[in-house]
This record gives structure tokens, sequence and C-alpha cells, in this order.
């Protein structure tokens, strides 16, 4: 049979079997540059370096292909498949970055020889979590090559393990990746596949947050000894029907629980728990993913707060701002319902004076609210680095606003204006925090209390480079000077640091602009929030009335926000930090 190609021009894509499109007359071995359009015969793309000599623009699109069961590695380079496809690295065990170099033939996606790993990957395709294929190609030498989809990043990387995302998100999409990885580890146990589920760095973390598998691996014994792939050909629930048959295998549930465990520790309630009875064959597959589900369905932490702002006794205007926003939800899906609980503090203290500063305070809480709070509702906040997008959203986008108001108005009352600000964002049971200047941010339990910012001033600068002691940094007329706030410079000069907090201790979270924390000591802090726990409205007025007591200098915002963990699912860290960073 004659290979057929795909005319590759927009409005054709006729199939053809000779060098010229029979319907529009297009070269079929000439490639079309992806960034400006110049044409190219196909060749370019046997060569190490396929650049578009107009634009600069990669000539291909990098494609992992997995090479027949047994056969040796190919070397970078190496053509395969009859010079159809060329190697430009070897990923991980059998499976290769390559580039396509005849893209326009067209895809037949066979079934592969019956009982080959191609043939496997086509019958458990419709499996959640199973690449994408795009092509079976018969190796003259014996098995296929199957070219697959849906693994690759844009850097032609494969997409992270889930060892790396786990600690980097929220409690309902772990919760979501368990009972995937354990309906996939199901189904691939009845059809003889289990390895697949039960090697940690085989799952995946997609763009999208979704658990996929980076390859199929066969099972430890005689193919001949395997169930018929087409147990699951046809239904995406067959352990639904066959329970009892995956239960009596207490191997691949064993192996589950043992790699859950890896993942969350051994300790605690909640899935901790869970694995252990299932790795002890107290319950099987079916029943641990029921007990999922309902831990899904189960609200994580219990969130109450309270904000306010008090000129001072010192100041004529008030340059504080302050943001509060919390949300409770719940979402129904066919495999589960979820509640998620999201929420959005922040203490901005304006600088500049005559109103600049409010101006400038203001304009920061407006762009969080227009920007932060759609961004939490997402179903994967952050798609797994949440502190990066916040991080990004002050640095580029909030400086930016507030630096255009600076550019517009140069000789007029704005100019020069900036603030600074402390921002937590809640989901679920994970906080995120990003600060940018002297207001803080403070952890308090009940057992102690800790800053968990650093000022960006001129004195914890100096303290920091060994060249003074705290007393003489502080006694420096310059020493409360802002090394970093948002608005009076470009986005080059503002690096935020960033941290984040497990919610698994009953705390409060407290924000507040340095009105408060030069006038207060932290242990009168912890004094009053002990006092105050139950209460985050009291807790704020005896703050700020303390710090007026104590000669209200400055501007005073207080934001207390108390979380309750209402059901522990996984165990963790109290908190981390990230310095600034470019």
């Amino acid at each position: 049979m004659p290979a057929i190609s795909i005319c590759p021009k927009p409005g054709c894509r006729a199939e053809n079997t000779g060098r010229f499109c029979n319907r529009c007359g297009s070269d079929l071995t000439q490639i079309n540059c992806p960034g400006c359009g110049k044409a190219y015969p196909e060749d370019l793309l046997a060569g190490p370096e396929p650049i578009c000599e107009e634009c600069g623009s990669g000539m291909a699109r990098p494609l992992l292909l997995v090479t027949p069961e047994g056969r040796p590695a190919a070397e970078v380079g190496a053509f395969l498949c009859e010079g159809r496809f060329r190697v430009q690295r070897a990923l991980e065990r059998d499976q290769y970055l390559i580039i396509d170099c005849k893209p326009n033939l067209k895809r037949l996606v066979t079934a592969g020889t019956e009982g080959s790993l191609a043939s496997a990957y086509k019958k458990l395709a419709h499996l959640p979590g199973m690449p994408t294929i795009l092509d079976v190609v018969a190796d003259p030498a014996g098995g296929d090559y199957v070219l697959l989809g849906g693994l690759l990043s844009r850097d032609g990387n494969l997409f992270p393990p889930l060892s790396e995302r786990w600690s980097a998100t929220s409690a309902q999409r772990r919760l979501g990746w368990l009972s995937a990885w354990t309906r996939l580890a199901t189904a691939l146990a009845v059809a003889g596949w289990s390895r697949t589920a039960l090697e940690l760095d085989n799952l995946r973390v997609s763009p999208d947050g979704n658990l996929c598998i980076r390859a199929l691996l066969a099972d430890e014994r005689p193919r001949s000894e395997r169930p018929p792939l087409d147990l699951l050909e046809d239904s995406n629930d067959r352990h639904e029907r066959r329970p009892n048959e995956v239960r009596d295998g207490p191997a691949p549930a064993e192996r589950l629980a043992s790699l859950w465990l890896e993942l969350t520790g051994s300790a605690g309630d909640g899935v901790p728990h869970l694995a252990r009875r299932l790795k002890a064959g107290e319950i099987g597959l079916v029943d641990a993913d029921r007990e999922l589900l309902a831990l899904r369905a189960l609200p994580r932490v219990d969130v109450r707060y309270y904000g306010a702002t008090h000129t001072g006794r010192k100041r004529e205007n008030n340059e504080d701002s302050f943001l509060g926003w919390q949300a409770t939800f719940k979402e129904m899906r066919p495999e589960g319902d979820s509640v998620g609980v999201r929420g959005l503090f922040a203490v901005c203290d304006g600088m500049g004076g005559h109103e600049r500063g409010e101006v400038a305070s203001r304009t920061c809480v407006q762009m969080l609210q227009a920007m932060v709070i759609p961004a939490l509702i997402a179903e994967d906040p952050g798609n797994g680095d949440l502190a990066g997008q916040l991080r990004k959203i002050v640095r580029e986008d909030v400086n930016a606003a507030i630096l255009t108001r600076n550019g517009g108005d140069v000789d007029g009352p704005f100019r020069r204006m900036g603030t600074t600000v402390v921002m937590v964002a809640i989901v679920d049971d994970r906080a995120v925090w990003v600060h940018v200047g002297d207001s803080r941010l403070y952890l308090v339990t009940r057992d102690r209390i800790e800053q968990l910012t650093e000022d960006h001033n001129v004195g914890t600068r100096d303290v920091k480079l060994g060249v003074a002691t705290m007393l003489e940094a502080f006694r420096s007329p310059v020493g409360k000077h802002l090394t970093q706030a948002l608005g009076p410079r470009s986005s080059e000069f503002v690096q935020p640091d960033t941290g984040d907090l497990d919610l698994h201790d009953a705390a409060v979270l407290l924000l507040c602009s340095d009105g408060l924390a030069d006038m207060v000591p932290e242990g009168d802090m912890h004094k009053q929030v002990l006092a105050n726990w139950d209460d985050p409205e009291r807790l704020v007025a005896e703050l700020i009335d303390v710090a007026n007591e104590g000669g209200g200098l400055d501007n005073i915002t207080a934001l207390a926000v108390r979380v309750e963990p209402t059901s522990l699912v996984f165990p963790g860290r109290l908190a981390s930090a990230q310095p600034a960073s470019a």
C-alpha cells in the first residue's frame, strides 16, 4: 500500500499518494514555518537544528516515541522507521524525544500486532490518564513503534512526576489524584498491567493538573497468564462489576497503600489511616475509592476574620487599606461531591502624603480583588504554583497599575506614590502569602507567635549585611526607609517574598501595618490573641487600642484570620518561606 500524505495547506487537507496535492497542487515534500509561513523542503527536519532562517522559529514539534520491547537503546541523531523519525534525545526507559521528518504522512493509528505493546496502548486508551496514541508504525525488525501525545510540555520534557507536585497543591486536588490513581490501579490490575500504576515515578501530572501515566509497564509474569485486554475495552467501570476479583489480589492494594504512605507520611488520621487499612487488607481498592470520595465532600478548614484601620494619634490622613474575602462552595460532579474553601486577605500601607499613599494602597486592594479572586476560584488555583502566580500578579500587574498613576502625574499630586502589601490566599487547608515592604504577617498559635515576613527596609538590610547591630540600624534616621515598595519603580526592582502554610493546626494569621507592629511588642500581641481567640473582631479592636495607647505614631491596620481545621486529611509541615528572587 503506497504511503498517504495529507496536504498541509489550510483549507485543503486532501489525501494524496504522489508528491503534489491532486487538489491544490502544493508540494507535499515541503513544510511551512509555524512562525512566518516560509516554505522549506522537509529534509530540513533531518538536520540537528531545524530553525527558520527568516524568523528564527523552531521548525519541528518534538514528539514522544516508544520503541518496541527489547530493542537496543537508540542513539541521539539516529533515524528510526526507515528514516521517518530522528532521535533528538533519550528520555526514560524505552521513550525518546523525536522529530517526525515526514510530518505530512497520514497517521493511521492501527491496532498494532496482537499481543504487542502497541495493541495494549490501543485497547487501554479509554482509561483516564492514558497517553493519546498518534500513530503505530510497524518495525521491519519486529514489533511496533508507538507515537504518543499528551505527555510532553512545550519545552519537550515529560510532565513532572506526581511526587514533585504533591506538596505544592491543595488537599482537594491531592484527594482527586488519589481517587483517579485508585481507579486506574484497579482497572490495570484486572487487565494484567498493574505495575503501570504501582511505580511512583510512572505517575505524572499534566499542566492542567490531571493525573496521567508515563508509560505502560508490563507485569512480571508471562503474557499468556495475563487476563485478556478486552476485559476493559468497552467499560470505564469494569472494576465496579468485579470488585471481588480485584480484592482477591492483595499485592496491588498493598503496594498502592505503601506509595500513599510514602507521599503522606505514616502517622495521623485521614488518608494515612485509610492507607494503613488498605495495606493491612481490611478494605479493598473499590472501598478505598469510596472513602476517598467521602473525604472530598468534607470541608477542610473553618475561616473567621475581621479587619479594621485607624488613623492613629499623629497623622491627619489614613493611607492604609485592607481587604478581607472568604467563600465556601460545594461542587457536584459524577465522580463525587467536593467542598472548597477560598480566602483572600491583604493589608497595604500607602506612602507619599497628601492622600497619595491612600490612592496607592487603594489601587493595590482593587487590583488584588480583580485579579486574585478569579484565580482562587479556578479548579486548580495557580495550576500547582499558586505562590508563583500570585507573586507575578503583585510584581507585574499591581506594581504596573500604581506605576502608571505615577507616570501620568509626574508633576502632579500623585508623583512617586507607593504602597506595601502583605497578602494571604487560602485554598482549602493551604495558605500562600506574598509580601513587599514592612507590613507584616504573624502566625499565632496557642503556644507561640512567629513573624513570617521579613521587613524590606534599610535597617533590616544593614543587620543582614552585618554592617550594623539591630539597635544601631533602627536608631539611624534612615533605618525605616523602605528598600522595596509597589509603585515607585518598575517591576525589575520589585522582588516579593513568598511562603506557604499547611493549615493543620488551629491558628490566627495576623496581618498588620507597621503602625501596629512598631507600637505593640510581640509578647503583648500574643496575649491579646489568646485572650480573644474566638472573637477576631474584639481582638482587632484591642490591638488597635494598645497601639494607640503606645503612641499611635502612624496609621494602624490589623486583620485577624482565625483558621480551625474541621477534617484533617493530610499531615504536613506548618510553614515555609521563599525569599525574594528574580
